[in-house]
């Protein structure tokens, strides 16, 4: 590949490195640079041994291809370093406590409760609780009234560059484990297919279901999802290494 090809086609997947790094900035002591620089690294390494993966005919899109190695040269330097910030038992223990009562108050109410009223029912100082949420990701399941974005909701243990998530053939594989109702209602939910997402209630009403039985729909369909790219992960760590 000449030089000008390969500075257009890093150029031109530059966003997959930005995403990357930026999702693991906040797990990370090594500075925003650092993981940059890492990330840009794997690029180029993948568009290197990319081309003999062409020669040899195997079906893949770049970006997936690009993707895994971004993310593994990132992780190899955050290992080196032995810079990975581990979360306190006691910060997961309240991130625990939050979430449980979020999840009753979104089932009761209808709505995302606000810091002041989580802390007075767990008692704990409402700058802790803020606290608590910089310091985990506590939000695992999906909440009415959100900005629906599936790739967030996925992405934090795959490790999933969104932009995939905006391949239709991405999404086709990915949702073959799901059954056809899953599929229809996790499609409305996040707004798939150029449509516009909708809140529980309103798929309910579509579905005659309750909107907690919708609720239970999504949070079984996303961890399905998540499963599959958990899976999908460990092939691509088996074919790349």
């Amino acid at each position: 590949m000449k030089k000008k090809e390969r500075d257009e086609l890093a150029e031109k997947h530059i966003g997959l490195v930005i995403s990357c790094a930026t999702q693991y900035r906040h797990s990370s002591k090594l500075p925003f640079a650092d993981l940059f620089g890492e990330g840009c690294v794997g690029l180029l390494y993948a568009i290197d041994r990319f081309k003999d993966r062409k020669s040899k005919k195997r079906k893949v899109k770049f970006s997936t291809y690009a993707y895994w190695w971004i993310r593994r040269f990132i992780l190899r330097a955050i290992e080196k370093g032995g810079e990975v910030v581990t979360v306190p038992d006691n910060i997961r223990e309240q991130a625990y406590k939050w979430k449980k009562k979020a999840q009753l108050f979104v089932s009761e109410f209808g709505k995302i409760p606000d810091d002041l009223a989580i802390a007075k029912d767990i008692k704990i100082d409402v700058q802790k609780i803020k606290n608590v949420k910089k310091s985990i990701a506590i939000a695992e399941i999906p909440f009415d009234g959100e900005n629906n974005k599936l790739s967030d909701l996925i992405r934090d243990q795959s490790g999933t560059s969104f932009e995939l998530f905006k391949d239709r053939e991405f999404l086709k594989r990915l949702f073959q484990p799901l059954k056809g109702k899953e599929k229809k209602i996790l499609k409305l939910y996040f707004g798939l297919d150029g449509q516009p997402s909708l809140t529980l209630a309103q798929i309910g009403k579509k579905f005659h279901l309750t909107r907690q039985r919708i609720h239970q729909i999504v949070k079984i369909a996303v961890k399905k999802l998540r499963k599959e790219l958990n899976g999908r992960d460990q092939e691509s760590y088996s074919e790349h290494s």
